[in-house]
């Protein structure tokens, strides 16, 4: 080999090539969709769960035997939506339980799909959406279920400063590895 292999490039070209890397590396930031200021009075209809900044989560339900024993709210995982839970809610209907689940903000037809909403507003949707459920079948005990980063919204909400009242959470393979046990360089490439 040739010392011309170990050459620099002008320098000239290094910034310019430093330019574009950097340009490339910023479009690797998540994008913020954070909710708006609250406008209307949230509301629990029969396809959507409406959020005081007037966004509508889309919302499954599906059917049930008598009436319900229990009810169910379930968080889907990171791309995912609702509908994920569909078996199990068929068959808990049959046991008396009412299954609910909704499309998280970013998430399946929820608005502003693809961006992070951040999981304060993740919380507080959830928060508001039991809420509306016990307020809507009073007497009934409230369960809530996570998927994954379903989980993950529902421990965050449950130990933040306004947690859902709720009789019990069912935690399935909850996403709890945060930035702060990654090696340095899974940390690095976040």
């Amino acid at each position: 080999m040739t010392d011309d292999c170990y050459k620099r490039l002008n320098p000239r070209r290094e910034h310019v090539l430093l330019a574009l890397l950097v340009c490339f590396l910023s479009a690797c930031s998540p994008h913020l969709r954070l909710p708006g200021n609250a406008v209307i009075d949230p509301e629990l209809t029969s396809t959507a769960i409406v959020m005081p900044d007037g966004a509508s989560l889309p919302l499954y339900t599906w059917p049930h035997s008598g009436t319900p024993r229990a009810i169910v709210l379930a968080l889907h995982g990171f791309n995912d939506y609702g509908e994920f839970v569909k078996d199990a809610a068929i068959y808990l209907g049959t046991q008396g339980v009412k299954v609910y689940s909704y499309d998280q903000r970013g998430f399946g037809r929820a608005p502003h799909q693809g961006f992070w909403p951040g999981t304060k507003a993740l919380g507080q949707d959830l928060t508001i959406s039991a809420r509306l459920l016990r307020d809507s079948h009073p007497g009934i005990p409230l369960y809530v279920l996570g998927h994954s980063m379903g989980g993950a919204v529902i421990m965050a909400a449950l130990t933040g400063n306004n947690p859902p009242m709720v009789e019990g959470a069912i935690l399935v393979a909850p996403a709890i590895w945060g930035r702060v046990t990654m090696p340095f360089y899974q940390r690095w490439l976040l």
